[in-house]
């Protein structure tokens, strides 16, 4: 039995961040990503990474686009209990940007909305001040798509059939909620996710 055998025998997941968006199969309409994988910052990105982001304790980054950056964080509870999870919030050089925070809040609308398995799960959006807006959703632990296809090539190896038919099988449930969601009055929230790709992908 192939190593991709055993992977989708034990029930991997595809997510996808849409503005939302994880198979679990995951996307954002920023076009962050929230894995833990091996995302490239660009070389221009500020090295200094915050301990703390309102009551939220930043683990690392995870990663960084032209809009906005990504942190792995914990949230503590009572007696030693913590969360892990994922924020996001607008690049600090962008954060009087009316523009980019109007998108960012538009984007918060959607993505609170949605509620799949095969999506992201967002928990919250705040305006904490000085630290900025920060969106606080689900950290699937695992590579995305291109990260897999990758090491598989590295290897000389191929995705097997199957297991590609079922990564394929449950972005598209994800991908099919976010398509029919209407808000309250019935009206189609009109969902664009024409960025959907392998890098979006998480398999946790």
């Amino acid at each position: 039995m192939s190593e991709d055998e055993r992977t989708n025998q034990h029930g991997a997941e595809t997510r996808s961040l849409l503005p939302v968006v994880s198979s679990r199969a995951t996307e954002d309409n920023t076009g962050e990503a929230t894995s833990d994988s091996s995302r490239q910052a660009p070389r221009n990105a500020p090295k200094r990474t915050p301990g703390k982001l309102a009551e939220f304790e930043v683990v690392r980054r995870l990663g960084m686009g032209g809009m906005a950056e990504v942190f792995l964080a914990k949230k503590r509870g009572a007696q030693g209990t913590y969360k892990l999870l994922v924020l996001k919030r607008i690049l600090p050089e962008h954060m009087s940007s009316r523009r980019f925070r109007v998108m960012f809040a538009e984007e918060a609308q959607l993505a609170t909305r949605l509620n799949h398995p095969n999506i992201v799960q967002v928990y919250d959006f705040q305006d904490y001040g000085d630290d900025g807006q920060l969106l606080s959703m689900e950290y699937v632990d695992g590579p995305d798509l291109r990260a897999l296809s990758r090491a598989a090539n590295n290897q000389g190896k191929k995705i097997s059939p199957h297991v590609a038919a079922y990564i394929v099988g449950e972005v598209a449930k994800g991908l099919h909620y976010a398509d029919e969601r209407k808000d309250e009055r019935g009206a189609p929230l009109d969902i664009d996710h024409s960025d959907a790709c392998p890098l979006k992908v998480i398999l946790g």
